[in-house]
């Protein structure tokens, strides 16, 4: 993000601030946005710059009696309109998402929003082209339920409660859990959101958790607490998509067999079957034979003796049928190092979809940027491995958005975590876990 648009967010929030009772919370939930919404290192001279506005707003406006004397004057209003409209032009749907529920969580002093900050809150929602039910679903996820579940649809509670109690969300019964998780997913962006309440100390990411404020559940995400076990956003996933109807796909290989052209066996007799929703790992020492069977699976090897179906449908006899089927990552780069994360996606589509119009592939680009949680760095250019502008992670996720353009209903990846670091490397087996389910 660019230092001038910062600078707008930061008076944004500090002008939303001046009738939060509690100083330090206002601090803690504007050094959590700016660490994990926008990834900064360094949030130490922002903090300061935050305070010094907010010492100056307050300063203007006295003080106040209880948090319903205080309302915005129609200047401070103007300000704050003017500055999201800056924010609107660069910002994504998400990270505009996230601004406002810190603007209400910066707002809901002690549980109290004034009509005119609520009238405020709704052009920031309307600037930031949310829809009126966007807005009111996340309005009335971030209120203060003082240790009370949220009970409406879109939301899954993982709690000790019993399951009757709830009549519209999902719930997940967990012991270990002290109080309750919730977490909400917003349909038309895709994005999911999470708050706890409760007395021990969870964290999300490795970053503690407030309790009662809603955070961005973001791709990958990890929920942990010394009495609890994990909650994985692909456990979150599969929640949500337990109800879809959803065409089922099998994948069988029976008795295959593969002789290189030299007569040495590649693969002795092997026979399984997969149903779609799974992800299954290959593990074997280097020249076991692993990218072979990869091979052999996928296609691109005949094998020597036995078949392989795909919903009783021959990978041989019936490849036309089966077209577009079948998805093959490599473990070799396949990027373009002179065009950006965007270019890429766009002309590999170009390249799979000829009869789509350019409108209709910007958004299959951006829908697959969204899924990978890639959509921030869409404008960066890919580089070389020597030269990086993007992590190797980063790198792998576009590699593997290449394939998943087309949908395929079986996708192969050799050798997907070569090379990374362990986080990068526990990063993609999240991604590929998630995309098992959708």
């Amino acid at each position: 993000m660019s230092e001038p648009l910062l600078l707008s967010l930061i008076q944004l929030f500090a002008i939303a601030s001046k009738f939060h009772i509690d100083r330090e919370k206002v601090k803690k939930i504007v050094e959590l946005f700016l660490e994990n919404q926008l990834s900064l290192d360094d949030t130490g001279a922002y903090l300061k710059l935050f305070e010094q506005h907010l010492d100056r707003h307050l300063a203007r406006n006295g003080e106040m009696k209880s948090p319903e004397d205080g309302v915005f004057s129609v200047r401070e209003s103007t300000r704050m309109v003017l500055l999201c409209s800056n924010l609107n032009e660069e910002l994504t749907q998400t990270q505009k998402l996230n601004v406002v529920i810190v603007l209400i969580s910066l707002i809901d002093s002690d549980g109290y929003i004034h009509p005119q900050e609520m009238e405020f809150l709704h052009t920031v929602s309307e600037v930031f082209n949310l829809s009126h039910d966007e807005f009111h679903q996340i309005l009335k996820f971030c209120s203060k339920n003082h240790g009370m579940e949220p009970d409406f649809q879109n939301v899954v509670i993982i709690s000790s409660a019993p399951v009757q109690k709830f009549r519209h969300s999902k719930h997940v019964f967990s012991e270990q859990v002290p109080g309750y998780i919730a977490i909400m997913k917003l349909e038309n962006i895709g994005s999911y959101h999470v708050k706890y309440s409760g007395r021990e100390t969870l964290t999300l990411n490795g970053v503690e958790m407030l309790e009662d404020e809603v955070y961005n559940f973001p791709s990958g995400g990890l929920i942990k607490g010394d009495g609890t076990d994990p909650i994985y956003y692909s456990d979150i996933i599969s929640k949500f998509l337990e109800d879809q109807d959803r065409e089922k796909l099998t994948f069988e290989a029976s008795k295959l067999v593969y002789k290189f052209p030299n007569g040495k066996v590649g693969l002795h007799e092997l026979s399984f079957t997969e149903t779609s929703g799974r992800m299954v790992g290959l593990m074997g020492a280097s020249g076991a034979g692993k990218s072979t069977l990869l091979e052999v699976l996928n296609g691109n090897l005949k094998p020597s003796k036995g078949n392989i179906r795909i919903n009783g449908l021959d990978l041989e006899k019936d490849k036309q049928k089966l077209e577009g089927v079948i998805g093959y990552v490599p473990q070799d780069d396949l990027l373009i190092e002179e065009l950006s994360v965007y270019q890429n996606l766009f002309f590999a589509s170009k390249l799979s979809f000829g009869d789509k119009t350019d409108s209709e592939l910007n958004g299959l680009v951006e829908k697959t940027l969204a899924d990978l949680g890639l959509s921030e760095i869409g404008h960066l250019k890919v580089g070389n491995p020597m030269d990086k502008t993007i992590s190797g992670g980063e790198r792998k996720r576009v590699n593997i958005g290449l394939e998943l353009l087309r949908a395929p209903g079986v996708l192969f990846l050799d050798e997907p975590t070569s090379g990374l670091s362990s986080r990068d490397s526990q990063s993609i087996i999240e991604l590929l876990k998630e995309l098992t389910l959708m």
